[in-house]
């Protein structure tokens, strides 16, 4: 028995090591961190190794998206041609090597997502004539499934440990809030609820415990009781405001302009009419609602802004284990790479740059 008792010992220790000794090193402390920058020109993805930069892309690759332990990566690559225009498609980097996960030939798939295990993927795409979430196998490449199916724009996938449950951005009304539906395709249901507000880019842990997503705040009662306007001209004013804010600073690699529709074109028809008015009503000095990261606990319904800087901080992605955050943000003048924990601690800034630096992934 004791001989059999060390033998389970030995396999045991034999199995931790080649586990963590298989593991990715990571940046930081346990993590790898990896981002999009034109600091070479191009856009390319860029993994961050102690202080320094390394570029793991080449040839306009955008939106990365990593494993648990950093061993598979998933990216959009923008290929342009003379005679089809512009190709978005995703694509997969392991061991070294690149494969092409997706082949729809027009204007498509963008901000690509991959579950944690490395099993499961998806992505924005206009092939149903509308933004709609995607949702792929990683190798059964014919099974994509649109499971969001809104007529308004849905955008900014993110899954979990696996492909129990898709997270995106969605537009109820002149509002953006959090979805999630299975990712084998199911109800969608919303997970925020306060009123009024402008939320986009969320991300979710492994364990699908906590979420992190970028919250605009829209003071919509006190502006309109100190200007004498109504709820509903200031939510507008307002909402006009955080659109804006959210375009400029959503694509920045990228001159600050969307690959695909913010709005539909009812909605962007209701809002030229109300235009002017918008303009005016922000210009008075009415609060047009800060860009910051907020975190939910789905188990507890806990949430809490991690910044509250007034620069501009978005683009969050939250570790696997749930325990570090990093996003974008311009508060030092240009768009750098920072990370946080959980718990809003820690602020540290990983790159600096005067190159663009935006859309970090973290493992």
């Amino acid at each position: 028995m004791k001989r059999l008792a060390r033998l389970v010992t030995f396999f045991s220790l034999l199995a931790i090591i080649f586990i963590f000794g298989n593991m990715k090193p990571a940046s930081g402390d346990s993590y790898t961190v990896y981002f999009e920058s034109d600091r070479n020109g191009d856009i390319d993805v860029y993994r961050i190794d102690g202080e320094e930069a390394t570029q793991v892309t080449t040839g306009n690759c955008v939106h990365p998206s990593v494993t648990a332990y950093g061993s598979m990566l998933l990216y959009t690559r923008v290929t342009e041609t003379s005679e089809w225009g512009t190709f978005w498609n995703v694509y997969i980097l392991q061991n070294g090597e690149e494969r092409r996960l997706t082949r729809n030939e027009i204007y498509d798939e963008f901000e690509p997502a991959i579950s944690r295990d490395g099993t499961f993927a998806a992505f924005s795409s206009l092939r149903a004539g509308n933004m709609e979430i995607i949702t792929l196998p990683i190798d059964q490449h014919e099974m994509q499934l649109d499971i969001s199916n809104s007529p308004k724009p849905d955008e900014n996938p993110a899954l979990g440990g696996s492909e129990r449950w898709v997270y995106w951005t969605g537009r109820t009304g002149n509002y953006s809030y959090i979805f999630r539906a299975p990712g084998s395709g199911g109800d969608n249901e919303r997970i925020t609820s306060e009123p009024m507000i402008w939320e986009e880019h969320p991300s979710v842990s492994a364990d699908y415990r906590y979420v992190v997503y970028v919250y605009i705040a829209e003071e919509v009662e006190e502006a309109a009781t100190e200007e004498g306007a109504t709820t509903e001209d200031v939510a507008t004013a307002e909402t006009d405001e955080a659109k804006s804010q959210s375009i400029g600073h959503k694509y920045p690699g990228m001159g600050g302009i969307s690959p695909g529709p913010v709005l539909d074109t009812e909605e962007e028809e209701e809002e030229e009419d109300t235009e002017g008015d918008a303009e005016e009503e922000i210009d008075d000095g009415r609060p047009g609602g800060n860009s910051d990261i907020w975190i939910l606990d789905t188990q507890t319904g806990e949430r809490f802004a991690l910044t509250t800087d007034p620069a501009w901080d978005g683009n969050p992605c939250i570790s696997a284990d749930g325990e570090k955050i990093v996003f974008t943000s311009d508060r030092d003048g240009n768009y750098e790479i920072y990370m946080i924990n959980r718990d809003g601690t820690g602020l540290t800034r990983l790159t600096n740059n005067d190159a663009v630096d935006d859309f970090a992934a973290i493992s």
